[in-house]
């Protein structure tokens, strides 16, 4: 009887170590904003991250079960958390509208705009805007005069 007690509680042990535990994240991030980009605009409350992949968003209880021992844990006070998203002041909105602009820094003369624009034009929907950008007339091997036909 002794043995089957023992045999028991030995099969019990077995049986929890088998059970896996959840992730641990190295740094878990509290009582913020997180702007998480799903399609319904969801913002969480904290967010888990594991080396460079972030693990999990949700709220604070559903975090704090990935927080271990050596998890950094920061309480952000309700900041806004934009993950994966460094900013270096790279004017995100303008780099997007300048792919539908037309691009001049290969000009190297008033003739090169005037045709670039005359190109687009012929692509361009009637009533369409013509907007571009980034020519260097300090750059180009003739300056162009002060007003050409009433052109700056």
């Amino acid at each position: 009887m002794k043995l089957m007690v023992v045999f028991g509680i030995l099969m019990a042990l077995f049986a929890f170590t088998g059970c896996k535990k959840g992730p641990i994240a190295d740094l878990v991030l509290l009582n913020g904003k997180v702007v998480t980009l799903d399609a319904h605009n969801t913002i969480a409350q904290a967010l888990a991250v594991k080396g460079d992949r972030i693990l999990a968003m949700g709220d604070n209880e559903q975090i704090k079960k990935m927080v271990g021992e050596q998890t950094r844990v920061l309480d952000v006070t309700g900041a806004l958390v934009i993950p994966g998203l460094i900013e270096g002041h790279a004017h995100f909105l303008g780099l997007g509208e300048a792919l539908s602009r037309l691009d001049l820094t290969h000009t190297q003369s008033w003739q090169d705009i005037v045709d670039s624009v005359a190109t687009r034009a012929l692509q361009a929907e009637p009533g369409e805007w013509i907007i571009g950008r980034g020519w260097h007339q300090e750059k180009w091997k003739t300056r162009p005069a002060k007003l050409v036909e009433g052109y700056p």
